[in-house]
């Protein structure tokens, strides 16, 4: 027999609806339903118990012509006429009874539960509740189910048939324990050292019993291990000798001083969290050159949880696949947008950036209504109610696990075949029509004006010196324009002494910035190397990384020189593609060699056409979102002296710090040859020490001198270009520096 059972909610559910039948006991119940005579019962309570029953049956999921049976608080069905009558009471009342009802009550005998008080009704009560309660236990949370979800399986313990006399450790009593947790892990994993906080607090618990089984991988040739784990998990609240909570901290000790060091969190995936205070470049500590007072202090850093992240899967009910290019915002409860986001192609998978609250999402205004309308936000799960009952079209994020929508849009009517994406056809007649109303709505209600900078350019800086490059290569833009500018950064990397830095830089040089940030998919495979998280960034998420009013920008990596106004790029005619790179340069006969993209895989790829670098080049937002194809800039946008002729230097328009696998020159060397770079950058530093000396920025990072800030790093290709000839991370060049280790 089917063991089906029901959400929780239904058994507080049929508690509130047998509140219709008064206080009746059931044999009150029995007695009045033998006694009662046909044609006695008045309009308004048969009203009632429709309506009760229609309650109940949509509570429960029960469509119309279906059958179910409730039982001990348990929802059995939905059933097929037919497949349930009267002859089939018995074996359920048996199965309930040997299954459910017996197992609790001799729980409860052991628990020393008082029953002995309890009338029939009131004793019958409590073990159905209690079954209701036992069975619910085993029902998927229906928020939580959607594309992802594993069902849940039935607990075993095969770990105990392994070989663990040497290899397990027992803590805790095990026939009192409440909680038995066991662990089968790799010691030399990261999984393992990720779990020593959890294990440690768990331990501390005596209603928990744990078992930890150590499993080595004997395949290894060299230790696994380049970072390093703690974890921030609590037994319990400290005070100091004033009563004051001592703040929670996680420290590192006795780590090898050599290496250069990345400290950062590894926080839940729904989290967005940076630091907000730190002195030191924190992708690039390297504890050798700290100073004795600095050794003492150590190197310290404060953390934010700025952000939770609502995601989603988003799906056409016409069609079960994915509304792409859909344009969905949240709005907060006085109807201001506070994001925006587009849903994309790969699973229909939409994410915002948000802070605890209840808002509202809807259809952003423009082609996305005229195509789409909302069926259900999503907010309960794979199969949520439509926006028309009870849950409405909120959502509501109050858990630091985030939240997982499952919106679902329906098409209006005459629109089933249109691509939201692609402009509608229009004839001259609804032309007209169009242009009409819109000059009437105007009128009436002026749209709001959103003022777009002439220029938008975005960039990624990590580290204190990418960071004074970064700068260095805003000055070089706003040098050689007067158009209006405005920069992107990409939050995720920034230090928190660039960000006290930035709106003073703004201001002096008076262009505009805006911070954006995007956290990586669950469902997408996460990068290990930063660098490769980088570039992820800056080619991944284009389409979802900027506000949907955004037209076209511009991305120049931050250790580039621009010598010429970029206003001309802004302009420049991409003949209906969505994007367009520079080639990389091929007139530099010495690196002939090193040219990769003419062997191998990128040769027979590319059938002879040109290699593209990511270091420079101009998105049009709105033709990408279509997802067209690709063009070409013109060669003198972007030199660098790995690949590019000496000849032209004199005709870049952009100059680019790329490395040099033949001569593997320091970047800073390859910088100062460049007649405006040093010019630039005694500027920046000079106007940092002056915030510094007023007291507006407390850091000093930025004003140090350029070359402290690369002593700071390892001597290898770590910038955030896309050098073929860069080394990747944790390896060196020939100058034998320091591997990179993370924290």
């Amino acid at each position: 027999m089917s063991d089906a059972t029901s959400a929780p909610h239904h058994s507080a559910l049929l508690q509130q609806l047998s509140g219709h039948f008064g206080g009746l006991s059931p044999s009150q119940l029995l007695e009045a339903l033998e006694t009662s005579t046909p044609g006695r019962v008045s309009p308004l309570e048969y009203l009632d118990l429709c309506m009760s029953g229609q309650i109940l049956a949509r509570e429960i999921g029960l469509r119309p012509g279906q059958m179910g049976v409730i039982v001990n608080g348990r929802i059995i069905g939905p059933l097929p006429a037919g497949a349930f009558s009267e002859v089939d009471f018995p074996p359920l009342i048996v199965y309930e009874r040997d299954r459910r009802v017996t197992p609790i009550i001799t729980a409860l005998k052991e628990a020393q539960f008082a029953t002995e008080s309890l009338d029939r009704s009131s004793y019958a009560d409590l073990i159905s509740t209690a079954a209701s309660v036992i069975a619910a236990v085993q029902v998927p949370d229906p928020t939580a189910e959607g594309l992802f979800n594993i069902p849940m399986r039935p607990r075993q313990r095969q770990y105990r048939h392994l070989d663990s006399k040497h290899s397990k450790i027992a803590h805790g009593k095990e026939d009192t324990a409440l909680f038995h947790f066991a662990f089968v892990v790799d010691p030399l994993s990261e999984a393992a050292q990720k779990l020593g906080g959890l294990l440690k607090w768990l331990s501390t618990l005596e209603t928990v019993y744990l078992e930890v089984y150590m499993i080595a991988d004997q395949t290894r040739e060299e230790l696994p291990l380049k970072r390093f784990y703690r974890s921030l998990v609590r037994p319990h609240l400290i005070f100091n000798e004033a009563g004051d909570e001592v703040p929670p901290m996680v420290g590192f000790k006795n780590l090898p001083e050599e290496p250069i060091y990345t400290l950062a969190m590894d926080v839940p995936a729904s989290w967005l969290a940076r630091p907000r205070e730190s002195e030191y470049d924190l992708d690039n500590i390297h504890l050798a050159s700290l100073s004795g007072s600095e050794r003492i202090t150590g190197v310290k850093a404060l953390f934010d949880l700025d952000f939770l992240v609502i995601e989603g899967h988003a799906r056409d009910t016409s069609t079960g696949s994915p509304p792409r290019g859909l344009q969905l915002q949240l709005i907060s409860h006085d109807m201001t947008p506070i994001a925006d986001t587009l849903v994309v192609e790969n699973l229909g998978y939409l994410q915002f950036k948000a802070k605890p609250g209840v808002f509202q999402l809807d259809i952003k205004k423009g082609r996305g209504e005229d195509v789409f309308v909302t069926e259900s936000v999503g907010n309960a799960g794979w199969e949520s109610p439509p926006v028309e009952s009870e849950a409405g079209a909120e959502v509501t994020l109050t858990s630091f696990e985030g939240l997982t929508l499952y919106p679902r849009f329906k098409r209006q009517q005459g629109q089933a075949d249109t691509d939201v994406l692609r402009p509608p056809r229009e004839n001259f007649f609804s032309s007209a029509v169009q242009k009409v109303v819109q000059a009437v709505t105007s009128w009436i209600r002026p749209p709001e004006v959103i003022e777009e900078a002439d220029i938008n350019i975005f960039t990624v800086a990590s580290g204190h010196l990418y960071e004074r490059f970064a700068s260095i290569m805003i000055l070089s833009v706003m040098k050689n324009t007067n158009s209006t500018v405005k920069f992107w950064f990409i939050e995720n990397f920034l230090s928190p002494s660039f960000l006290e830095f930035i709106p003073h830089l703004a201001e002096e040089y008076n262009f505009q910035y805006e911070l954006v940030t995007y956290k990586w998919p669950s469902w997408l495979r996460s990068q290990r190397e930063k660098q490769r998280v980088i570039w992820g960034y800056k080619i991944l998420f284009l389409d979802v990384l900027f506000p949907m009013d955004l037209k076209k920008v511009i991305f120049v990596d931050a250790d580039q020189i621009v010598r010429t106004d970029l206003q001309e790029l802004v302009d420049l005619d991409l003949h209906g593609a969505p994007y367009g790179y520079t080639p990389m340069g091929d007139d530099n006969a010495d690196m002939e060699g090193f040219r990769f993209w003419k062997t191998g895989y990128w040769k027979d790829y590319l059938k002879g056409r040109p290699y593209h670098i990511s270091a420079l080049y101009v998105i049009d937002l709105v033709k990408f979102r279509q997802l067209a194809a690709g063009f070409s800039l013109d060669k003198n946008w972007l030199w660098c002296e790995t690949w590019c002729s000496k000849d032209r230097l004199d005709q870049a328009k952009t100059i680019d710090l790329c490395q040099n696998p033949l001569t593997k020159e320091p970047k800073l060397s390859r910088a100062r040859q460049i007649p405006e770079w040093s010019k630039y950058d005694g500027e920046i530093a000079g106007f940092a020490r002056r915030l510094v000396k007023e007291g507006k920025i407390g850091s000093s990072a930025l004003s140090a001198e350029v070359d402290a800030l690369a002593g700071e790093k390892p001597k290898k290709g770590t910038g955030t270009t896309d050098d073929s000839a860069a080394p990747v991370e944790g390896e060196t060049t020939a100058s034998s520096s320091p591997v990179h280790a993370e924290l």
